[in-house]
């Protein structure tokens, strides 16, 4: 039985094909800071003991067939720093509990397809030690909160694939003034883009395709492409490689375009 390894710290068996299911024992080690269980054919849930690995700074469990809701429990994990949960079938909303991961710079959880609800504004506050946010490839339907501005050590964003609507808020867009990549593709955002974008100077590359946008990509964001680092700046375009007369947003230095 795992669970009798007390004394263990590190539990390495990626990519090996495993099957069957996480075993709940597995909470039992108290002193481990390393799992990695990812690149598997584990099934079934997340056992919720897993949130008694207190001591756990890396936690890997992608590319699994797991399915269920993410445990609340989760958030007891006060010491990980890295977590990924991505492309498995993960289902239900986002516990608002896992703000308590102040630690938490790397968080992966894209792919999952069944993930829905909303984005938890109390993230914003709890989670801003993230530097490397994927949300990308579900079915979140909500508005981007303003508090998620607080998450100042953010680097690259990815909430392409959802279903998000309203506005890019200027607040949140303030608040990631060292942003390097964000994409925000293929939802259903609206509006203008905030000229406060302008500020972003280490930004590289930014996906606005697939969304509601309009007016024009302000000009204090165009500047970043010729003044800053800003090389990848994509708007949807038509088949010939022009301006795509269904897309509202008016694009005049955007480097590539997407669709047709």
């Amino acid at each position: 039985d795992v669970g009798q390894m007390t004394r263990m710290t590190e539990l390495s068996l990626f990519g090996n094909m495993l099957r069957g299911t996480v075993p709940s024992t597995i909470g039992r080690l108290v002193n481990l800071e390393t799992l990695y269980l990812d690149s598997n054919e584990l099934e079934g849930t997340i056992p919720s003991a897993l949130g008694g690995l207190d001591q756990v700074v890396d936690l890997r469990l992608g590319n699994n067939d797991l399915t269920g809701p993410i445990p609340s429990t989760l958030g007891a994990l006060r010491q990980v720093e890295v977590l990924y949960l991505n492309s498995n079938r993960l289902s239900g909303t986002l516990p608002p509990s896992l703000s308590q991961l102040r630690r938490l710079q790397e968080f992966h959880l894209h792919d999952n397809g069944l993930l829905t609800g909303s984005l938890p504004p109390s993230w914003g506050s709890g989670m801003n030690s993230l530097r490397h946010l994927y949300l990308d490839g579900n079915a979140f339907a909500s508005t981007i909160p303003t508090e998620w501005g607080e998450m100042t050590a953010l680097t690259q964003i990815y909430l392409n694939g959802n279903d998000l609507t309203g506005i890019l808020p200027q607040e949140v867009m303030e608040g990631w003034a060292d942003v390097k990549r964000i994409s925000v593709a293929d939802n259903r955002l609206s509006g203008t883009i905030p000229t406060t974008m302008g500020n972003m100077r280490k930004l590289e590359a930014l996906a606005l395709q697939g969304n509601d946008f309009t007016g024009s990509v302000p000009d204090e964001l165009c500047a970043l492409v010729t003044t800053a680092a800003l090389n990848e700046l994509t708007v949807r375009c038509g088949e010939a490689g022009g301006h795509d007369a269904d897309e509202p947003l008016r694009c005049s230095c955007c480097t590539a375009c997407h669709g047709g």
